[in-house]
């Protein structure tokens, strides 16, 4: 009975001892466990706010060049009618000057100005002045040439820059432009344009240049409107 007693206290003991290791066991796994979860768990929210970021970051970085392609345009082009505004286009003309005497190219300048533009304004509003100066100057756009520009000089004065072409080409250029302006439809009134054409010679400057399309613009205005005039 003793034997039976001592061996039973044994097991009972050697049982008592694997339920505190299972335990303790257990503790260590679930411990491990717990912080391999933490672990990930960490790891996943710091990818994520890494991922997160990235994406900030790259949308800042589209932004910012969003922004400058934004002043870039703003610092060209025309904001209401789209054209090269008046500095662009004079440093296109003054480089278009240098390019040609360099390698004897002819090129040719043509000045138009809306005719009769106050008239326009006074009676039928600015709203309506501003939707002709888009409807024109996108008239004009569409029918030069790729390596042609227009450029918005100032109010309802424009400028139409034509490499590689002499003064006959340009001449003709300008009274098809003349035609098509004039054959355009407005809701409430007709637009004719006036324009002045000159090219390029030997002892040119861009100043010679500008005053020549701006007095073969005047005679044409002088002239009645609806013109055009070379010199």
């Amino acid at each position: 009975m003793e034997k039976f007693e001592k061996l039973a206290s044994g097991w009972m003991m050697a049982i008592h001892v694997i339920i505190i290791l299972s335990f303790n066991t257990l503790f260590i796994i679930s411990f491990f466990v717990g912080s391999l979860i933490f672990t990930i768990s960490t790891f996943i929210i710091a990818s994520s706010s890494m991922i997160y970021s990235v994406f900030r970051f790259r949308a800042v970085v589209n932004q910012l060049i969003d922004d400058r392609r934004g002043w870039q345009l703003a610092a060209t082009y025309d904001s209401l009618t789209g054209a090269l505004n008046r500095g662009i286009f004079i440093q296109r003309l003054v480089k278009e000057v240098h390019r040609s005497q360099r390698y004897g190219e002819p090129m040719s300048f043509i000045m138009f100005d809306i005719d009769h533009f106050k008239h326009v304004n006074d009676t039928y509003g600015h709203t309506a002045g501003d939707r002709a100066l888009i409807k024109i100057a996108r008239q004009i756009k569409q029918s030069i040439r790729s390596i042609d520009s227009i450029g918005r000089l100032g109010g309802e004065e424009f400028g139409i820059l034509l490499p590689n072409t002499g003064i006959e080409s340009a001449t003709h250029t300008a009274e098809r432009l003349r035609k098509e302006i004039e054959s355009l439809s407005f809701d409430e009134f007709n637009i004719t344009i006036s324009l002045g054409v000159t090219s390029l010679k030997d002892d040119d400057n861009i100043d010679k240049i500008y005053e020549r399309a701006d007095v073969a613009l005047f005679e044409s205005k002088d002239g009645g409107r609806n013109k055009t005039s070379m010199r």
